[in-house]
């Protein structure tokens, strides 16, 4: 974790969102997990949704922990946990703003010391986003980085039979020159987090589809982890 830093917090356009669901992508070994939020901005009476992907190796973990959350209405303990006792450093909200999640794929936890100084720090966003909401804190996204949640699940349907039907071409071992991406496919391509490509990439090398594999290979570096 990243050292604590005093300052002010941002004076962005930002709307306060709450957990939605959790919405899986793809199938069988490339499945993957979304965490949707949606808030109401204060301007205007519209909702917004922001989606937070969940890396590949958590997603197993994730589920269970939000199957003991809604059980328990307890959290995980987690790092965070463990940081602000050592540090008496107490998280009271987190920040999703574009720069840090363009460059960093990180969020950033806003906090007060003992002394009632306010501490910012970064973590991978998809920590920041469970521990806020397991803690019942609140979580605010800069307004660029919202879609309207109609659009969203219009979005995430279309992602959806994107990633199954390029699944289907891999495992039945046609080719790219038999099923080209059309331009609309291939743009969408270029949206998905690379998380999503590699295990697209990682399934067309284990079926010994090296032709899926190489145009996969060529997209993953066009796409920011997240």
């Amino acid at each position: 974790m990243e050292e604590a830093k005093m300052g002010s917090e941002p004076q962005e356009t930002l709307i306060e969102m709450e957990f939605s669901r959790l919405q899986s992508y793809g199938s069988g070994a490339n499945e993957g997990l979304l965490i949707v939020l949606q808030g109401q901005s204060d301007t205007a009476n519209e909702n917004w949704a922001f989606t937070v992907t969940v890396p590949p190796e958590y997603t197993k973990e994730y589920e269970i922990a939000f199957e003991l959350f809604k059980a328990r209405g307890i959290g995980s303990e987690s790092a965070l946990h463990a940081f602000q006792r050592s540090t008496g450093v107490h998280i009271r909200k987190v920040i999703v703003n574009e720069a840090d999640v363009r460059d960093r794929g990180e969020a950033v936890l806003f906090s007060l010391t003992e002394m009632g100084e306010t501490v910012s720090f970064p973590a991978p966003m998809h920590s920041a986003v469970l521990y806020a909401i397991f803690n019942n804190l609140p979580i605010l996204v800069e307004r660029s980085l919202a879609q309207s949640a109609e659009s969203l699940r219009s979005e995430e349907q279309m992602k959806s039979e994107l990633i199954s039907a390029l699944l289907e071409h891999i495992q039945s071992g046609t080719t790219p020159a038999n099923t080209p991406l059309t331009d609309e496919q291939s743009s969408k391509l270029k949206a998905l987090d690379s998380s999503i490509l590699q295990k697209l990439l990682d399934e067309a090398v284990k079926v010994e589809n090296y032709e899926w594999a190489h145009v996969l290979q060529g997209y993953i570096g066009v796409n920011p982890k997240l």
